[in-house]
């Protein structure tokens, strides 16, 4: 073995820097588990045993597809929008979400859906399904179960 890969075999036992920017939120992840929440900055890491995982942090947006649904009087309906979200739980998020906006497009189109198909069009047009979409309980179920809103 030469010196330059004796030098290059011992730089990867010795601890590394991983930064986290300031419109990112990071988790510590050691040995496969979650160790703390990184707030903006640099950090010293262990190879082999430490991971750094980051997610945007600042307020984004997610777009909703158009979706088409008929309502409860075979009327089709076709609807399409964007949220805004931010991260509330880092660690959540990055522990159970691959891809923050796909989990709230599919959630949030779900949840449209279900009620179009369970109502009259007169009833989906005359505003309550946003207030049905925006409802305190499905916004505790999304922030307990991703982290974000």
């Amino acid at each position: 073995m030469t010196i330059p890969e004796i030098f290059e075999s011992a730089l990867k036992f010795l601890p590394r820097l991983e930064t986290v920017g300031p419109d990112e939120v990071g988790l510590l992840i050691r040995s496969g588990k979650a160790k703390r929440k990184l707030d903006p900055g640099v950090f010293f890491c262990w190879p082999y045993f430490d991971q750094v995982e980051k997610r945007i942090g600042t307020r984004q947006t997610a777009g909703i597809s158009e979706i088409s649904v008929k309502s409860l009087d075979g009327t089709t309906i076709a609807v399409s929008g964007s949220i805004l979200y931010t991260v509330s739980d880092a660690e959540r998020l990055i522990v159970n979400i691959d891809d923050q906006d796909e989990y709230l497009a599919a959630e949030i189109s779900g949840r449209i859906s279900s009620y179009i198909s369970n109502h009259y069009e007169a009833e989906v047009t005359n505003g309550d399904l946003k207030d049905y979409v925006l409802e305190e309980n499905f916004r505790n179920h999304i922030k307990n179960e991703s982290g974000l809103l």
